[in-house]
């Protein structure tokens, strides 16, 4: 998704893939009202703090999801509903704390696969 920073002027990319690769960036900051549409110039706009914030959120969130991805490839159908569950309960936080909460949810199984494998 470009963005042009206010403060700048320079036009930037962020972008969010799901596990398909497909870029989902535009749902995820849409509600964002710091986020604006210039009919003008017929781009999204923002300030460099709204811009940063949204770097570093995608970048962990990203992170975090392609984590977890990882691993539901490599859990049996049991644990992968298991898991799915979870993730599903997962998302009752704050967007803001979704990376933290999926990052410990990783964590968990990544420990009940170290066990498993003792």
């Amino acid at each position: 998704m470009e963005i042009r920073v206010k403060e700048t002027n320079k036009l930037e990319e962020i972008n969010i893939f799901d596990a398909n690769g497909s870029n989902w960036t535009g749902d995820l900051v849409g509600y964002d009202i710091n986020i604006t549409y210039n009919i003008d110039t017929e781009e999204y706009e923002c300030t460099q703090e709204t811009y940063d914030w949204w770097v570093d959120h995608i970048e962990r969130r990203q992170a975090a999801d392609d984590r977890w991805e990882q691993l539901l490839d490599t859990a049996d159908s049991d644990k992968y509903d298991k898991m799915v569950e979870d993730v599903a309960n997962a998302f009752n936080c704050d967007m803001t704390d979704y990376p933290e909460v999926l990052d410990n949810l990783c964590d968990v199984y990544d420990t009940e696969v170290e066990s498993n494998d003792k």
